[in-house]
């Protein structure tokens, strides 16, 4: 198999529809399959934070903070307690809020910090210094539509009330772990569980707590309700002299927590116990990836998206961890340990999904030779990398992360046998389901893991039929012949999207978006550095398939995927794709190089004798222009023997024929583009839809 570079695609859909048009057999790529979950779970995000959460907030802290004001807490407990609730609600209704008891100017300066959303920054805060990790504030994904809720939500989760400080207390900053306690910051937290007791939300932010809970799994800290029912329990006062210590002592050696979410200094063992009103997911892969960097692998600050992926799974990553693995003699026995202790078996949505991108590296004895290879592994590697960074991209707010410290026929079809993930996929649309009914999310997101579930059983059950070396039949053929197709619209109505691949999609134009993205999922402040996963777009593979019959060819769409580095002043967002550095070692096994781009460009108008503008800046000894019907066969062709610099001409069109691509060559260079009724221009292998 391979993936010739020039073949890059605007997005998965387009790359279905083309091959469908051009009636060529389908490969059904598991990237195609994983993007269709990342979209879809990324819109369904958006519109439970839109429609549920982002109001019961606004609502919660509103009465909250009106609640303050006649609850009689000492004036050290509420003006804290203003300062925290003033900054949320100035940050989610990204507006300038009145605080009750005059403490402006601390909050605008926190205001500004989380705003400007660069880099860590020694803070004091309910009477002690602390670091906070601004950085983190920068809305990414679909959160840049929506950077107050980002900001304010990244406030209310990731701003730890130290409870009781075990080692050291919480962001403690220096390099020195400081073990004493903090009985203002703990008096601050009871305060606000009363509140939110007082008030009569405390089942709102259970509620809270659930919807977050089934999206992204269990919490380290300790909770409101959790807090309240101890104090309960243990008939704890907020502001008796005695609470603090009835408090630790309800807590003991409970809530120990695996993760460092903040900066910590070094022999930090214990981790602090923490409360925050909406605490962030302690999500499996974030625990994993503590065993592998310093302290516990002496020195090791850093690590990127191979590291995430070897605990995934996937054996190929150790090879571009060879490095690492010379320098740091533990590291290969950290790595496995990190393997093993990988738990993904919570029933939230997102240890489902890690659950299926873990079963990528799952293998067969019958599978075709080509997933044999060397340069298949690399491309699963690069599966397993573009779907990470697809998962962290979308729970950027929710998870923890870690700290150191149609008309055509397709001939035939193949499904990546990747029987393992689609089952797994499976059984996340099945929780999808069940959760979208929970969060009263609504009929369309309810159906939409209907016909999810029903499609990836299609699959799976394909997929197991291939394994067995079993040549497909004809229903299943004709399921993927169904994959997609569209039509633009016009004077007779909108654009129409049709086709199985749509329908795993939420939002059906989300098909056609672009893959590119970039998720951060670990921070280094050692190294004043953040470990970034992407994609940068998608290709169109050519796979030989000799196994379930005789010997054929398939094409389909997969990731490009990427590993980087960024520093703390600003992280990156998926506007940065184009510009950062990116690294894809593994790539190379299975990526062919395009040919060089010819210095042309290319005016085309559609009329009944196609016209076209051609301007050369070099010579050339050969241009060919084809034109092409639906199918992409050629109707009409001009080939040009050393063309001069300055070209215009005309193609007739066939009587009876539409114009519906046009192909151009220039020696190894091939490109294409479909083409309307408006006329498009060609400029650096890009076609470009004129104005009319």
């Amino acid at each position: 198999f391979v993936v010739p570079e020039r073949l890059d695609v605007p997005g998965y859909g387009f790359a279905f529809h083309e091959i469908y048009q051009s009636e060529m057999p389908v490969y059904v790529s598991v990237d195609a399959i994983l993007h269709t979950i990342f979209a879809s779970n990324d819109a369904i995000i958006k519109d439970v934070e839109k429609k549920t959460i982002l109001p019961a907030l606004i609502r919660i802290l509103a009465n909250l903070h009106c609640t303050l004001l006649r609850a009689g807490y000492d004036g050290e407990t509420a003006m804290d307690l203003d300062v925290y609730l003033t900054v949320a609600r100035s940050l989610i209704e990204d507006r300038e809020v009145k605080s009750n008891t005059g403490v402006e100017r601390e909050v605008s300066a926190l205001v500004a910090s989380a705003t400007k959303a660069s880099g860590l920054e020694e803070v004091a805060l309910f009477g002690r210094k602390r670091i906070v990790d601004f950085s983190q504030y920068q809305p990414r994904g679909h959160y840049v539509d929506m950077p107050g809720f980002f900001r304010g939500v990244m406030w209310l989760s990731r701003l730890e009330f130290n409870l009781v400080s075990r080692s050291s207390r919480s962001s403690q900053p220096g390099d020195t772990p400081d073990p004493s306690e903090t009985p203002r910051e703990a008096k601050d937290a009871m305060a606000l569980v009363d509140l939110i007791g007082r008030s009569g939300e405390m089942q709102s932010v259970i509620q809270l707590d659930h919807s977050w809970a089934v999206l992204a799994g269990k919490r380290e800290d300790i909770s409101p309700e959790n807090l309240s029912t101890l104090m309960r329990l243990k008939s704890i006062s907020v502001g008796r002299a005695e609470s603090f210590q009835k408090l630790k002592d309800a807590i003991g050696t409970g809530y120990a927590r695996t993760i460092r979410m903040h900066y910590m200094p070094q022999g930090s063992d214990h981790l602090p116990v923490i409360f925050t009103l909406l605490g962030p997911r302690a999500v499996a892969d974030a625990q994993s990836l503590m065993p592998i960097v310093h302290p516990s692998v002496n020195s090791r600050t850093m690590i990127s998206s191979v590291d995430a992926a070897y605990i995934l799974g996937n054996d190929r990553a150790a090879t571009y961890l060879t490095q690492d693995l010379l320098r740091f003699s533990t590291l290969r026995a950290k790595l496995d340990e990190a393997r093993r202790n990988l738990n993904l078996d919570g029933l939230d949505l997102y240890s489902l999904w890690m659950s299926a991108i873990r079963s990528l590296s799952a293998t067969s004895p019958s599978s075709p030779s080509y997933m044999k290879s060397e340069a298949f592994a690399d491309m699963r590697l690069n599966s397993t990398v573009a779907a990470f960074a697809q998962i962290k991209h979308n729970y950027v707010l929710l998870a923890s992360q870690g700290y150191d410290e149609g008309g055509c026929a397709i001939p035939y079809g193949y499904v990546e046998p990747a029987v393992e993930t689609y089952a797994a996929l499976e059984r996340y649309a099945i929780r999808g389901r069940l959760a979208m009914v929970e969060l009263k999310a609504g009929p369309e997101a309810v159906s939409y893991f209907q016909r999810t579930e029903k499609i990836l059983s299609a699959l799976a059950r394909i997929s197991r039929w291939e394994r067995e070396g079993r040549s497909l039949p004809p229903e299943a053929l004709r399921f993927l012949s169904m994959i997609t197709e569209m039509s633009p619209g016009g004077t007779g109505g909108p654009p129409t999207y049709t086709g199985w691949y749509f329908d795993l999609f939420y939002d059906r134009n989300d098909a056609l978006r672009s893959p590119a993205l970039i998720a951060d999922f670990y921070t280094s402040v050692n190294e004043q550095k953040v470990a970034y996963a992407g994609v940068s777009g998608a290709r169109l593979g050519v796979f030989l398939v000799e196994t379930g019959g005789e010997r054929r060819v398939v094409v389909g769409p997969v990731a490009v995927a990427f590993s980087t580095s960024g520093g703390l002043d600003k992280r990156y967002t998926d506007d940065d794709v184009p510009s950062v550095s990116r690294y894809a070692p593994w790539s190379g096994s299975y990526t062919v190089a395009a040919p060089p781009v010819p210095p042309l460009s290319v005016d085309y108008t559609v009329d009944s004798d196609s016209s076209f503008h051609v301007m050369l800046q070099t010579d050339i000894p050969e241009l060919t222009i084809e034109l092409l019907d639906h199918n992409r066969r050629p109707i009409a062709s001009r080939v040009f023997k050393h063309p001069p610099r300055d070209l215009s001409f005309k193609i007739p069109v066939p009587a009876g024929k539409e114009v519906r691509a046009i192909h151009i060559s220039a020696g190894d260079f091939h490109t294409w583009g479909e083409v309307s009724w408006v006329g498009y221009s060609f400029r650096a292998s890009t076609f470009v839809e004129k104005e009319p």
